[in-house]
């Protein structure tokens, strides 16, 4: 494997882009939670529409085999955004059933949002979640049970850091992209295929909304899932850039220990850039290991994560989870290492 490193600086709009999952909210009970996992596709889209229609951005329906494209572009880029989804989301669902892991099929359509401007997606980011999106390129709700994407060119504003913390508490996680450029269709693929990860993970049985889940768990499980190329989709790939990421953060001794790290639900606010790329190359490592070296044990901690009653989760339990499932930390730390080390001997 050979891995080549570039140059490590702050993401811009217009350098690799942070992918985002909106893993808390400001105001949202379990009732509103309940009453938004209830609604159809179609209310939700007629809702959606009629925010974006008083944003001043009028947004068409356009149905795909698996999801519902709000969208600013003309019809057949719609047509063929929805097709690269749903050739995604096939792959997704394949990949973890052909694994062992209790996966399904979302029982409705799933709601795409597709602007055509950072100041579109910056208004609808404030007005549907309450948070500041002016340095994202996309995001997933848990609130909505929506992605909201810009398609379109670079744009120019840097993004403002590698955690944002909303009034309220809602916190936007970032992922750094690596190496991702604009699909055909206006979308940065990686980005695209991290959050429809996010998305496919809570509505395909993997994942419950409602639950906290440990940093490494969702980071992971969605990291391993970018893509650079349509062709490129699928688990069980290498990541030679986060992978090289990682091997270079555990020589000069950066890595977070594995017993602070699986009891990990977000990034402390205001994470320098670095350490927010290095959380995340950490994330993806962890679980691409479990994933190949211990997958009975990765589905008996999803089962017993998704089981867990509703709530935030405390740091002991959240260990308490990863041992029951994954034994003594110590030991699986150290086959963690030779998996890095491993990854760093092919370059």
């Amino acid at each position: 494997m050979v891995c080549e490193v570039p140059e490590d600086t702050v993401p811009q709009r217009c350098a690799p882009i942070f992918a985002v999952i909106l893993l808390s909210w400001a105001g949202c009970t379990p009732e509103s939670l309940s009453s938004a996992l209830d609604a159809s596709p179609a209310d939700d889209a007629a809702r959606c529409q009629e925010l974006t229609r008083r944003l001043g951005q009028p947004l068409r329906v356009y149905p795909s085999e698996q999801f519902l494209l709000l969208s600013a572009g003309d019809a057949e880029t719609a047509a063929r955004t929805g097709q690269l989804l749903d050739q995604v989301s096939r792959r997704f669902h394949d990949g973890f059933a052909q694994a062992g892991f209790p996966v399904c099929r979302p029982a409705g359509k799933l709601v795409w949002v597709c602007l055509g401007s950072y100041e579109a997606l910056e208004a609808y980011g404030r007005q549907a979640d309450g948070v500041e999106v002016s340095w994202m390129d996309a995001f997933y709700s848990l609130r909505t049970n929506r992605v909201a994407v810009v398609r379109g060119g670079p744009g120019a504003a840097a993004a403002k850091g590698a955690t944002v913390v909303q009034p309220g508490g809602t916190v936007a996680f970032g992922s750094p992209g690596a190496t991702s450029r604009p699909a055909g269709e206006g979308l940065n693929l990686q980005t695209a295929t991290h959050e429809l990860a996010h998305q496919l993970a809570f509505n395909g049985g993997l994942q419950r909304r409602g639950l906290t889940y440990a940093f490494w768990l969702t980071e992971g499980l969605a990291t391993n899932f970018e893509a650079e190329t349509a062709d490129g989709v699928g688990l069980g790939r290498d990541a030679p850039l986060y992978h090289a990421r990682l091997a270079e953060a555990k020589a000069a001794g950066r890595l977070l220990p594995l017993e602070e790290f699986v009891a990990m639900t977000q990034l402390p606010p205001g994470s320098p850039a670095q350490a927010t790329r290095e959380a995340y190359a950490q994330a993806w490592g962890l679980f691409h290991f479990l994933f190949d070296c211990r997958p009975d044990q990765l589905r008996s901690y999803l089962s017993a994560s998704a089981e867990a009653p509703p709530g935030e989760p405390g740091e002991k339990e959240l260990r308490r989870r990863f041992v029951s499932c994954f034994g003594e930390i110590g030991a699986l730390e150290e086959e963690f290492g030779r998996f890095i080390a491993d990854g760093a001997a092919a370059k």
